[in-house]
């Protein structure tokens, strides 16, 4: 019986380590700084290769896909519909599971360093744990945002922007429960 007890609390201490490992990487001032000096790639790739509604992303090295060392997703695609676009960034822990409140940090992390107008955005909770953010912009409104450089960020404004997002994170509603 000693032995079982033994079993168990080196699994419990082994998924703890594991844990606190991940989260460690996951919220690092690094790791933060990588996905900044990484966006504009990102929203270049998603401006440049818009979708239509038979195109999805296929693999990974697609660039409106983001994939960080930590193991994070972070997906932006841009959707002509009718006279307006469809902004739409998503970010996701693919193989592992993570509190929500993380990925809805990161959600919102992602949406400022895009530079998406924050009074437009929705925000829902997907299936799988998908954390999902969209916003419709006019022709006039997407073409100003397109013709905006991206922004270069220093350490001290990340860091105040890591900030904003974190007290931005809100309840999202889940949009299929299943």
């Amino acid at each position: 019986m000693g032995w079982l007890l033994g079993g168990v609390g080196l699994l419990l201490l082994w998924l703890v380590v594991s844990r606190m490992r991940t989260y460690g990487r996951l919220l690092s001032d690094a790791h933060f700084r990588s996905i900044a000096d990484r966006v504009p790639d990102l929203r270049r790739g998603a401006l440049a290769q818009m979708i239509g509604e038979a195109d999805a992303i296929r693999d990974l090295n697609d660039p409106r896909v983001l994939r960080t060392e930590a193991g994070l997703a972070v997906v932006y695609t841009v959707r002509p519909q009718e006279a307006e676009f469809v902004h739409h960034c998503s970010v996701s822990f693919p193989g592992q599971q993570v509190a929500q409140g993380s990925l809805e940090l990161f959600l919102q992390f992602a949406v400022r360093l895009l530079g998406l107008p924050l009074q437009g955005l929705r925000f829902e909770r997907g299936r799988l744990g998908v954390q999902h953010a969209e916003c419709v912009l006019d022709a006039e409104a997407h073409a100003a945002f397109a013709a905006r450089a991206p922004r270069e960020w220093s350490q001290a404004e990340l860091l105040a922007l890591r900030a904003e997002a974190m007290d931005a994170r809100r309840p999202l509603t889940v949009a299929d429960p299943r």
